[in-house]
């Protein structure tokens, strides 16, 4: 009896030994993050003020909603090809970043980092030198595009990252406000729809498919994939190795009746520029594209680059479309997009 007591004595000091050393402790300054998106536990810098951001768009999405400037923004050619499609909300991000120091999404001037003084930098992608990143601040390196994450998740995981969860739990729930409303004034034969999401990328169609953001939005608003599609990003992985593939006739025969289609073409959804409407001209009358029912019965919907999902700006952008495409409302009256809430203009976000 004795020897048993004396051999689990030794095997809990040794799971206990073993937890601890798998315990994460931060150093003064830093506080614990943990997320269903990492790995393990990290330590990241304590409320920070000055956030740098390379490689993507979601934090800095998340950080303009809540009024917090980053000290580096994209090039306003960026923001044009981006958030061009809806004037209101491309002139308003336009005005919040005019005096910050341009350093684009797609790469770092080590210079202008160093000169913007950032305690916290948000990293996704690769092709970086994070070496030197780490010289200059406290580097949070985020889980790639590629695993599948949706939208929401991400947005989650840079809120934590920021120390703005609170925050965002309120911004996520105005979204979901949005997304109710929308769902309760869809037309009827829109709820529960099958859609296949294309972009338009030098007159060649792509495929989106599930691990891709905007899936998140669809899935909310109740859109369906197609079934002979992947249904998850995971399978879309294993069978296209990414998620999106280049339409051919033969991968358009092998869908089923598409009841709806968005076509990013990076045009105004609302259709009243000159651009606008020659691009939908050509979808009407592309060989490609004229066997689908869908186009067929007038369901093909011409959207904006923001249909990319760069985070939460992004996202209510397009609810604004789906309200435009799908009912009779003007979303700034009975959902307000909250990010146009004191824009006196009280036009559509696409107009």
């Amino acid at each position: 009896m004795r020897l048993t007591l004396i051999l689990l004595f030794i095997i809990m000091v040794n799971i206990t030994s073993l937890s601890a050393q798998d315990e994460v402790v931060c150093d003064d300054g830093l506080r614990l993050v943990t997320h269903e998106l990492l790995d393990e536990a990290i330590c990241v810098p304590e409320n920070p003020e000055r956030i740098a951001v390379l490689g993507t768009l979601h934090p800095i999405e998340l950080m303009l909603l809540l009024d917090i400037e980053p000290v580096v923004r994209p090039s306003d050619r960026t923001l044009e090809a981006l958030y061009g499609g809806s004037p209101a909300v491309y002139n308003r991000i336009s005005e919040m970043v005019a005096d910050i120091p341009i350093n684009d999404v797609a790469g770092f001037d080590l210079d202008t980092l160093i000169e913007a003084e950032p305690d916290l930098i948000i990293l996704r992608g690769s092709g970086y030198l994070v070496e030197q990143l780490e010289e200059i601040a406290y580097v949070f390196r985020s889980p790639s595009e590629r695993d599948g994450f949706g939208a929401s998740e991400l947005d989650s995981l840079y809120a934590e990252v920021m120390d703005v969860s609170e925050d965002y739990e309120q911004l996520r729930a105005n979204y979901e406000e949005r997304v109710q409303v929308l769902l309760d004034n869809l037309e009827a034969d829109v709820l529960g729809a099958s859609m296949v999401y294309m972009q338009d990328a030098n007159d060649d169609y792509y495929i989106t498919l599930p691990g891709f953001a905007g899936w998140d939005i669809f899935s909310d608003v109740g859109f369906v994939p197609v079934d002979t599609l992947p249904t998850t990003a995971d399978d879309a992985f294993e069978t296209y190795g990414y998620h999106t593939f280049q339409v051919t006739q033969e991968t358009l025969a092998a869908l089923n009746v598409v009841d709806i289609i968005f076509m990013n073409s990076n045009i105004r959804p609302s259709g009243e520029s000159e651009m606008s409407r020659a691009v939908i001209e050509k979808y009407e009358t592309d060989s490609l594209l004229m066997s689908l029912e869908a186009v067929q019965n007038e369901n093909l919907y011409p959207v904006s680059l923001y249909w990319q999902l760069s985070g939460l700006i992004s996202a209510h952008l397009i609810l604004d479309d789906m309200f435009m495409f799908f009912t009779d409302l003007n979303p700034q009256v009975v959902a307000p997009n909250p990010f146009l809430i004191d824009d006196t203009s009280s036009e559509n976000t696409s107009d």
